[in-house]
């Protein structure tokens, strides 16, 4: 390359790979600031960042050693086979934590079902913005190796849902996967408990809300909880449905994960496996298992028909038809 200039962006992602595979002799290298390509919104263009990453990466991969050097010599369509099966075979429900503030009021505008013409009063919703939960980062490697495995890894994304973002500067993106109202579950610990509950209460209290008509909002239907809250704030679980009275399955997490998951980063999935849900009957007005409990599992069931018998009568004034309490494990992703 006598005579030319090499001009290389590196993200922070492959840096390392980047310093690795591409040998450049330090008497010809020069670092230089410069500003980066960016649209009128000061973001990224995506396009000419994932060209550049592309790029980077694959000429990293062409030096860098394989386990299995003759992968490239394959077939298209058995090389695409290989990328399909390195990927996840389900994906299940996410835990998204809970966090204070996100009750909040909004006003209705003209072109919403509910909206009032004739009394702006009753135009007024308290409502559980779920949207600004923070939603778990989705790992994806398959999405990082080469350009033909980002062309297999980018709809499997798309179809679960999964979004990139840039990382703050622009320079790297990630994977997420926000909060879907009809999959996954809104996670409270036990230090938190206390405050979920207060908190819709106490809310409409506040000088801006004191006296006002409001209709309450609360969008979540499922809703998982530590095992641990069973032994010691049963009693809290009533109070629960009156705010968030379209709760439909209550997952209690029975493993040890549930001691930690506050403290790891990543995406939380719910497993449940074998266990068995104790589901409500409307007519009887009591709790039975939806199939016979195995024997192995038999210790997590008297806290939850406890827990049941305490939230049967919020079931009944709620005149709620269908609602299961879910024993479950929390597994990291």
């Amino acid at each position: 390359m006598k005579d030319k200039h090499m001009l290389f962006y590196v993200s922070p992602a492959v840096y390392s790979v980047f310093l690795v595979t591409i040998p450049i002799s330090p008497h010809h290298l020069e670092i230089s600031p410069c500003v980066s390509l960016r649209t009128r919104a000061n973001e990224w263009i995506p396009s000419f960042q994932e060209e550049i990453m592309d790029v980077v990466l694959e000429e990293a991969a062409a030096d860098r050693p394989s386990a299995f050097p003759l992968f490239s010599n394959l077939s298209p369509e058995l090389r695409n086979q290989i990328w399909r099966d390195a990927l996840p075979t389900t994906v299940g429900p996410s835990l998204c934590f809970y966090k204070k503030g996100l009750w909040r009021p909004r006003q209705l505008t003209a072109s919403e079902e509910r909206y009032d013409p004739e009394n702006e009063e009753f135009n007024l919703v308290f409502e559980f913005r779920y949207d600004l939960l923070d939603a778990p980062q989705f790992e994806v490697p398959l999405a990082l190796v080469n350009r033909e495995a980002r062309s297999i890894a980018l709809p499997w994304l798309r179809e679960h849902g999964v979004e990139t973002r840039p990382r703050e500067g622009g320079q790297d993106r990630f994977f997420l996967r926000p909060f879907n109202l009809e999959r996954d579950a809104l996670y409270v610990p036990a230090e938190n408990w206390e405050e979920f509950v207060a908190e819709p209460l106490e809310r409409p209290f506040e000088a801006d809300l004191v006296g006002r008509h409001m209709d309450v909002v609360p969008y979540i239907t499922r809703l998982a909880v530590p095992g641990v809250l069973l032994d010691a704030q049963m009693n809290y679980l009533d109070e629960v449905f009156r705010s968030f009275y379209r709760l439909e399955v209550l997952f209690v997490v029975c493993n040890s994960a549930s001691q930690d998951i506050r403290d790891a980063d990543g995406q939380w999935e719910l497993m449940s496996g074998d266990f068995t849900p104790l589901v409500w009957d409307p007519d009887r007005k009591e709790f039975s298992p939806k199939h016979p409990v195995r024997e192995g599992d038999r210790a997590q069931y008297p806290k939850m028909e406890a827990a049941g018998k305490i939230i049967s009568d919020a079931l009944v004034q709620n005149h709620m038809h269908n609602f299961e309490i879910q024993p479950c494990d929390a597994v990291m992703r």
